[in-house]
C-alpha cells in the first residue's frame, strides 16, 4: 500500500510544481503593473480544475476496468490541486499553496489512520474486535476533506476582491511598450483615477 501512496505522492506532486510554474509571475509585476483579475474567472477555475478531473475519474472507474491508477490520480488529483486554481490564477500562491496542503493533510491523515485501523483489525487475535463496517475515521476525513475543497472553492471570490481592492490604487505608471504602427518601442503612461 505504501509504495501505491509513494509512487502517487510523487506524481501529485509533480503535477502541483508544474501548475504552479504554469502560472509564472510575469515581469511586469517587478515594475509595480498589476492588472486586476476576475472572480468569476478565478471561481470557473477553482470550480472546473475540481469537478472535470473528478468526474473523468468517477466516470472511468465505472465504464472501465483495469484502469490502474489512473481513476484515484484524477479524483485525488482533481481534489487536492483543483480548488486553488483560483487562487493561483489571481496570483494568491500563498494561499493557494495553504489550500493544497490542507487537503494532502486531511487525505494523508485519513490514510496513515485507516491503515493504524486495518492493522489493528488483523492483528485481534481470538478475543474479537469491534472494526467492522465503515470507518468513523474514513467518513470524518472524507467530510473534512469535502468542506476544506467547498471552502476554497466559495472563498476564491472574495480573496480576489480582496486582491484587487488591495492592488488598486491611483496614480500613474510608465511602462515599456512596443508601438508597431510605428515599429519602435517607447514608453507608455497610464494614469489611474
Amino acid at each position: 500500500m505504501w509504495q501505491v501512496l509513494a509512487n502517487w505522492g510523487t506524481k501529485l506532486c509533480f503535477l502541483a510544481a508544474c501548475g504552479i510554474l504554469f502560472f509564472r509571475v510575469s515581469p511586469l509585476k517587478a515594475q509595480g503593473y498589476y492588472e486586476p483579475k476576475s472572480e468569476d474567472a478565478a471561481a470557473a477555475l477553482s470550480f472546473f480544475g475540481t469537478a472535470v478531473p473528478v468526474g473523468a475519474g468517477i466516470w472511468l472507474g465505472s465504464e472501465l476496468e483495469n484502469t490502474g491508477g489512473l481513476t484515484l490520480g484524477l479524483v485525488t488529483g482533481g481534489l487536492i490541486i483543483g480548488p486553488s486554481l483560483g487562487y493561483f490564477y489571481a496570483d494568491l500562491y500563498k494561499r493557494g499553496l495553504i489550500g493544497i496542503g490542507i487537503r494532502t493533510f486531511i487525505i494523508g491523515g485519513t490514510l496513515v489512520a485507516e491503515e493504524i485501523r486495518e492493522n489493528k483489525k488483523k492483528n485481534c487475535g481470538w478475543e474479537g474486535c469491534r472494526v467492522e463496517g465503515p470507518s468513523t475515521i474514513v467518513l470524518i476525513g472524507t467530510g473534512a476533506l469535502f468542506v476544506a475543497t467547498l471552502a476554497d472553492m466559495l472563498w476564491v471570490t472574495e480573496a480576489v476582491k480582496k486582491r484587487n481592492q488591495k492592488l488598486y490604487h491611483g496614480g500613474f505608471t510608465v511602462l515599456p511598450k512596443y508601438f508597431p504602427q510605428h515599429k519602435t518601442s517607447g514608453l507608455q503612461l497610464q494614469i489611474s483615477f
